[in-house]
C-alpha cells in the first residue's frame, strides 16, 4: 500500500548526493497495449526508460527527464505504481520508483545511442520473454500483479470508478433510494 509520504516523496522529495535513486516507466500504447523497450547497451538486456534521479531533483521530474532523454517521448499523464529495493551488482542498494503511462506523445521516438539501441513495441507476453534488465522485469511483474498492466491497453479497467457515495448512516438514510 502506498501512502501519502510516499507520493509526496515521488512529487516533492529530492535526492541528496548519497542517495541512489533509480525510475522506470512502462509506457503502454494506448491502442496496441504493447510495451516501449530497448536494448541497453552497457548489459545487452532489454529495459523500460529509466534511469537515476539527479541530485536535487524529484523521482517525477527524474522519470520525466529520463524518459525524453533515452526515447524523446513526452509523457502526458502517469502515475506511480510503487517502488523496489534491490542491489545491484556494484554492491550499492538503490531504491526504483515504478510508474506507467499510456498518455504520451511518441511522434518522434529515438533512441539515446550511447544508452540505448531502437525502442521497439512488445506485446505483454513477448516482453516477459526477453532477456529484461532485472529492474525493468521486476517493475512488470508488480505492475502485472497490481492489475496496471495487462493484455488490454486500459488500467483504469482493473479499478472501480470513483463515486459520490454518502459517507454517514445518515446520509444513507436520506438518500433517494432509500427514502
Amino acid at each position: 500500500m502506498l501512502t501519502k509520504d510516499f507520493y509526496d516523496m515521488v512529487e516533492n522529495g529530492v535526492k541528496r548526493s548519497s542517495d541512489n535513486w533509480g525510475t522506470g516507466i512502462i509506457l503502454q500504447h494506448p491502442t496496441t497495449g504493447k510495451i516501449l523497450l530497448a536494448k541497453r547497451t552497457d548489459t545487452g538486456q532489454y529495459a523500460t526508460p529509466g534511469g537515476k534521479v539527479e541530485y536535487k531533483e524529484s523521482p517525477k521530474e527524474g522519470i520525466i527527464r529520463e524518459c525524453k532523454e533515452e526515447s524523446n517521448v513526452d509523457i502526458k499523464d502517469m502515475i506511480v505504481y510503487g517502488n523496489n529495493l534491490h542491489t545491484a551488482p556494484n554492491g550499492k542498494n538503490w531504491v526504483d520508483f515504478l510508474f506507467y503511462s499510456n498518455s504520451f506523445d511518441d511522434s518522434n521516438i529515438k533512441n539515446q545511442e550511447t544508452e540505448m539501441e531502437p525502442f521497439g513495441w512488445f506485446s505483454l507476453e513477448d516482453a516477459l520473454n526477453l532477456n529484461l534488465f532485472p529492474p525493468s522485469r521486476v517493475g512488470l511483474e508488480i505492475a502485472i500483479h497490481e492489475g496496471i498492466v495487462n493484455q488490454t491497453s486500459d488500467p483504469s479497467s482493473n479499478y472501480v470508478k470513483y463515486v459520490n457515495a454518502p459517507t454517514s448512516a445518515l446520509s444513507i438514510m436520506d438518500s433517494p433510494p432509500c427514502q
